[in-house]
Parts: structure tokens; sequence; C-alpha cells
């Protein structure tokens, strides 16, 4: 209080005008549990076990993630297809079974994963 009448009486008061704050875009990174998948899906577009495709409950579909296995590094693009897996399984995505095998052991079916958007 004081050292605003102080300012008042001095003539020191500057205004400043409020700028906005920086508009920053928040990358979706996430890491967690991949799975895979080997179904046959037919009615799916652009799904074949032979694509690089996966399935993602977060954003709009066909999207484009750089996945990553957390054990070896190794990355892949990968294209979101579907909306899958459900919440109660704790996954965060599911690969076909060939973008699996790029990046991971296919005797397994679970991996640690980074997973990153690509902006398209």
């Amino acid at each position: 209080m004081y050292s605003s009448l102080f300012l008042l009486f001095t003539g020191f008061i500057t205004l400043r005008p409020q700028l906005p704050p920086p508009e920053v875009a928040t990358p979706y990174i996430l890491t967690g549990t991949a799975s895979r998948y080997d179904y046959l899906l037919p009615w799916l577009p652009n799904y074949s076990m032979s694509h690089r495709t996966c399935a993602m409950r977060i954003l709009p579909k066909y999207s484009t993630w750089k996945v990553c296995n957390i054990d070896n590094w190794k990355c892949i693009e990968c294209f979101q297809n579907d909306y899958w897996p459900k919440e109660y399984t704790n996954r965060i995505i599911d690969l076909s079974s060939y973008a699996f095998s790029l990046i991971g052991n296919t005797r397994k079916w679970l991996m640690n994963v980074r997973i990153e958007k690509i902006e398209n």
C-alpha cells in the first residue's frame, strides 16, 4: 500500500500494456504400454496386418504417430486408423503386428513405448 502511494505522489507510475502469454504448442507425448493386434478387420479403412497402423483412444482418427520402443529405442511412424484399446486395459496404443515387429519382439504381446504425435 505504501509503495503505491509513494509512486502516486512522486509521479513514477509507468503503465505497461499487458501482453498476452505466448502461444506455446504443446506436443502430444505419452509414455506407456503398447500391445499388438493380429486379427483381420475388413470393415476398417486403411487396415492391413502388413501396414504400419495403430489404434488409440485419444485424438481424431487418421493421425500419424511416432512410436519408440523404450527398451531398444527403435522408432517407427504409424497411422492411426481406429479407437482402441479400452481404458481398463491400461494400454495407450495398439500396433498392427507388422508395426510391432519392426520395433519389438513378436514373441511378446506388450512393450513399453514413448509416442509422439507428428503434425500432418
